[in-house]
């Protein structure tokens, strides 16, 4: 059976302990957890102390790498499930770290989604309907997407009209041409990959185009 040969700090603030079994590094815990699993110099584990020492390792190394992928950018559930899912996670490690990162709110996808709409509307606009595919695409339910939505626009004080005006705008600054058949066929196309919604997109290329050929 293994044994504690070495329990030494890791890190700069002391809160974590590198465990060595045998002479050997084998994981490294918070100071709670060693302690929750009795773990000492000298100590001999047995079949289930390893197993559970196994178990905490993991969850450990899963709420890491959570941490520092959830550090890059705001992640959904759904998005960070696969991501661990990924690293072959066992789906109980998965699981208990989902719940530990929502419980410091650190998931939260309401949240995700008023972030994700935030961005769109400032940097990239586009209908609702294009922002409800992505959002499901990033595994966020039909209600939290629409409570993101909802909130997103309250908060920037705009419209979808509003965003399908300034997406065309910019649009037909860019891409201005002397033929208003192709004019209007290539700035509709646009928008409706946005996911505006038709007759809001009539109206407006209607005026834009309509500027040119008068």
């Amino acid at each position: 059976m293994p044994i504690v040969t070495r329990l030494e700090e890791a890190g700069r603030d002391g809160g974590r302990l590198r465990v060595h079994l045998d002479g050997e590094p084998v994981c490294t815990l918070t100071r709670e957890a060693a302690g929750r699993l009795g773990l000492a110099q000298g100590v001999e584990l047995g079949p289930e102390a390893a197993a559970a020492l196994r178990d905490e390792a993991a969850r450990e190394e899963a709420l890491g790498r959570a941490f520092r992928y959830l550090g890059h950018r705001a992640r959904s559930r759904a998005e960070l499930e696969r991501y661990l899912g990924r690293r072959g996670y066992e789906d109980a490690v998965v699981a208990a770290t989902l719940g530990r990162c929502e419980a410091l709110g650190y998931v939260d996808d309401r949240a995700f989604a008023t972030s994700w709409v935030r961005d769109r509307i400032r940097l990239k606009p586009r209908g609702i309907a294009r922002l409800r595919s992505e959002l499901r695409k990033k595994g966020v339910s039909a209600a939290d997407a629409e409570a993101g939505i909802g909130r997103a626009f309250e908060e920037e004080g705009v419209t979808e009209r509003d965003l399908l005006e300034r997406a065309a705008g910019k649009k037909w600054r860019a891409r201005r041409t002397d033929d208003p058949l192709k004019a209007r066929r290539r700035l509709s196309g646009y928008l409706r990959r946005r996911g505006f919604p038709g007759h809001d997109i009539r109206e407006v290329v209607d005026r834009l185009v309509g500027r040119l050929a008068d």
